[in-house]
């Protein structure tokens, strides 16, 4: 790479790097600045995976729902991996996985007066219902 104008110091001329910015290399003397070698390949699978896991969430987010059980709010989605549903109710502090939909709803229903017994038995305070 050749020098013009005010392209900067010498050493940017040697290997086209700036000092003290070993990802980035000057291309021209306007500054314009591009990833050094090696970093497109990881910058680009960065972007890919956070496309990925936008469209991860993007999906669980569209076909969240939200339920009632016991008087407490149960929220339910489809979970990461392939039949796999997820239900929680925040309130009590429970959460299960589930292979379907109707199977998270009725194993955080048990899992709701489960806790709710254990906490009356410890004498802990029973949450309050949402509902």
């Amino acid at each position: 790479m050749t020098s013009r104008g005010k392209a900067g110091p010498a050493s940017q001329d040697r290997a086209g790097a700036k000092p003290g910015a070993p990802n980035m290399a000057l291309v021209s003397d306007t500054a314009t600045i591009r990833p050094a070698r090696g970093l497109g390949a990881r910058v680009e699978a960065l972007e890919e995976g956070l496309d990925r896991l936008h469209n991860s969430l993007h999906r669980t987010f569209a076909d969240l729902e939200v339920h009632i059980v016991g008087g407490y709010l149960v929220k339910v989605w489809p979970g990461t991996e392939i039949d796999e549903w997820v239900a929680e109710c925040p309130t009590v502090g429970v959460a299960v996985q589930e292979e379907s939909r109707d199977g998270a709803l009725e194993a955080v229903a048990v899992m709701i007066e489960e806790m709710l017994q254990a906490r009356q038995e410890y004498g802990d305070a029973i949450p309050p219902k949402d509902v």
